[in-house]
């Protein structure tokens, strides 16, 4: 495991139960103070402090930064469960998570407010992916990247169809130290039924990924990448029942292959 994704995971952990517990917002932000170690470059930052908590939002290391940036979410507040205070069921805010503790960015152009979507570090053009998701308007499947402070709208020839709740995650198959890798993102909620393919995007556009031995539709589950054994591993989820499967993806040439474990941890769903 990289440096960047032991940092990951170490805020990730600290910034989850920032932003679910929240509390009803019963009072108007505050600024940061000019010595709060901000340059002002990525705009004011603010203190969140009696916000509403947020479900179901997405984030990322931001190798721009140095921080985790994360996006959206489900509002709730105990007067007033699933809206904002913009009359919003899904937040449109980006936050942030540093050494200065947990702040919002005050950015002019940004996503829609959304959920379950997916957000991918790419390390190889030092940005922030986003998907697709769920929104008050429906599913979604915008291509966005979060880099120096702003959000800009990608506009691919391609993209996977509108859906929610799955993952994304950088993969480099070669060994060339992330050069030349790729944002994998696989299956996900279609609102009828369930997605099974598999995507990556390529700082450009999204190509599909086809392969016969692929895993069933699935939504919910986890995935990673193995960048010592260079596999995408993906476990459990709910396909047409909650799962233990853990498959492995070894690039666009080897493809799938299922693996077996005895020790497998018990059939789950909603993943971290």
């Amino acid at each position: 495991m990289t440096t960047h994704s032991l940092r990951w995971l170490a805020l990730h952990l600290a910034l989850a139960p920032a932003l679910l517990v929240g509390q009803t917002n019963t009072q108007p932000p505050v600024d940061l103070p000019h010595d709060s170690g901000s340059t002002g470059a990525d705009g004011p930052l603010i203190i969140l402090e009696n916000q509403p908590g947020l479900r179901q939002l997405e984030s990322a290391y931001d190798p721009s930064s140095g921080n985790i940036v994360a996006f959206g979410g489900e509002v709730e507040t105990y007067s007033t469960p699933h809206v904002t205070e913009e009359g919003m069921d899904y937040s449109h805010r980006t936050l942030q998570w540093s050494e200065h503790g947990l702040s919002r960015l005050d950015v002019a152009v940004h996503p829609t407010g959304r959920r379950a979507h997916g957000m991918a570090t790419d390390p190889a053009r030092g940005e922030v992916v986003l998907f697709g998701g769920d929104s008050a308007d429906g599913l979604l499947n915008d291509t966005w990247v979060w880099k120096d402070g702003a959000w800009t709208q990608k506009n691919p020839a391609n993209a996977p169809g509108p859906r929610s709740h799955f993952e994304m995650v950088y993969c480099d198959f070669s060994n060339d130290d992330e050069a030349n890798g790729a944002v994998y993102l696989f299956g996900g909620f279609r609102g009828a039924g369930l997605f099974g393919d598999l995507w990556k995007w390529d700082g450009t556009d999204w190509q599909e990924v086809n392969d016969s031995g692929a895993p069933f539709p699935n939504t919910r589950y986890s995935m990673t990448f193995d960048s010592q054994r260079r596999f995408l591993l993906m476990y459990g989820g709910q396909g047409f029942q909650a799962s233990t499967a853990m498959w492995a993806f070894r690039g666009d040439t080897l493809g799938w292959l299922q693996l077996r474990d005895d020790a497998a941890p018990a059939r789950r769903e909603l993943e971290m």
